[in-house]
């Protein structure tokens, strides 16, 4: 069995790989250093926090909505 992060590090190579480098000759994994939007890395942990706020929000909401309790005729 293989642990979930490391498809999360093979996801990380696989898309830096399929972007075009930063300058011509320095290859594709180049952008794992810059500290821009182009680097995998940054977008990767940008999605991760709005996915953690959007998740946030979604609890919130839950719990904001009115519960209906169940209907003495529904158990009939």
């Amino acid at each position: 069995m293989v642990p979930a992060n490391v498809y999360g590090y093979a996801a990380l190579v696989a898309y830096s790989l399929h972007q075009p480098s930063a300058a011509p000759a320095t290859g594709p994994l180049q952008n794992l250093v810059s500290p821009s939007f182009a680097n995998p890395l940054v977008l990767l942990i940008v999605s991760m926090v709005i996915g953690a706020l959007f998740g946030y929000a979604s609890d919130q909401l839950a719990k904001a909505l009115p519960t209906r309790l169940p209907t003495r005729a529904a158990h009939t």
